[in-house]
C-alpha cells in the first residue's frame, strides 16, 4: 500500500525552527546558508523531484507563485529565514 500524501504546507512549516523574529531552517542548507526544500516528495512523485529555496517555498505558500523575473529576498539578511513577514519581492537591483 502506499504511503499517505502529507500535504506539502504540512511538510514544510513542521521543518521550521520559530525563534522571536526569524522563523529558520534546519533542514538542508546550501553553502551560502539558504535553505532547500524538495518541493516534490520523489517517492510520491518519481520523476517531479525539484528542490528550491526554502525561503521562496515559504513565499509560495503564503502568498502564492512567484513571477519568472523576481526573487525573494530578506528584510533581515539571514539566508535560512522562511517567515513570511521577513520576505519581499524584488529584483537583484
Amino acid at each position: 500500500m502506499a504511503e499517505p500524501r502529507i500535504p506539502l504546507a504540512d511538510r514544510f512549516w513542521s521543518k521550521v525552527i520559530k525563534t522571536d523574529s526569524c522563523w529558520l531552517w534546519p533542514a538542508g542548507i546550501n553553502n551560502n546558508g539558504y535553505g532547500r526544500f524538495q518541493y516534490y516528495n520523489r517517492r510520491q512523485r518519481p520523476g517531479l523531484g525539484r528542490d528550491l529555496y526554502a525561503h521562496r517555498v515559504a513565499w509560495i505558500l503564503t502568498h502564492g507563485e512567484i513571477a519568472d523575473d523576481l526573487n525573494v529576498l530578506h528584510r533581515c539578511d539571514r539566508p535560512a529565514c522562511v517567515n513570511p513577514d521577513h520576505l519581499f519581492l524584488g529584483n537583484p537591483s
